[in-house]
């Protein structure tokens, strides 16, 4: 289950908050959207605010897949 406030906390340090992946994320502050971009699995991470409330966003890269990046490690 996705809970948010660990995937804002792995975010706020720079980590992917893939499940399983130990991928570290490009700066935020480069993209015009404000996207961190992990360079193992190449999802997308963004933490948005609504209605004073953080929130992570995830875009999901076609490429990701859990399980290989198990067998990477």
């Amino acid at each position: 289950m996705f809970d948010n406030a660990v995937a804002s906390a792995l975010l706020a340090g720079g980590r992917c908050a893939c499940a399983g992946c130990p991928g570290k994320l490009t700066d935020a502050s480069r993209s015009p959207g404000g996207w961190s971009f992990c360079r193992r699995c190449r999802c997308a991470w963004k933490i948005s605010e609504i209605d004073h409330r953080l929130y992570a966003t995830a875009i999901h890269s076609g490429k990701h897949d859990p399980g290989k990046l198990e067998k990477e490690r």
